[in-house]
């Protein structure tokens, strides 16, 4: 089940913002534990699985700040499904450092890519 995170979930929150920051040595604070307006959880048997946080851009675009899903619950279809549970916009912008996984996930929730974001160091 995917659904909205409520304060009680802040350490399950937590807990996948660290494996996604081990996991992304050198990506931006994209996986400091910042709280976008928007995180989606993936829920089962009371576990959170996996979650995706967003913020909406404007002109039709979502920002996605993070993907991350548990590694003993990967392969089962969750990043799709979270990345499916983003309502609206046609458009979601992903940092330019994704990981081929991250690209491949997107790709087979129907996005291509339309162009490079570019950030001033």
């Amino acid at each position: 089940m995917i659904r909205e995170a409520t304060e009680r979930d802040e350490a399950a929150i937590d807990e996948l913002f660290a494996i996604g920051a081990k996991e992304f040595v050198g990506a931006p604070s994209i996986f400091e534990p910042i709280r976008c307006p928007k995180v989606m959880l993936e829920v089962e048997a009371g576990e959170v699985r996996g979650m995706i946080t967003v913020a909406d851009l404007g002109c039709g675009t979502v920002g996605v700040g993070s993907l991350v899903v548990r590694p003993e619950h990967r392969g089962k279809g969750i990043g799709r499904a979270l990345i499916q549970s983003v309502e609206g916009p046609a458009n979601v912008l992903l940092w330019d450092g994704a990981s081929p996984t991250q690209r491949m996930i997107y790709a087979a929730a129907g996005f291509k890519p339309i162009g490079t974001l570019m950030e001033r160091k």
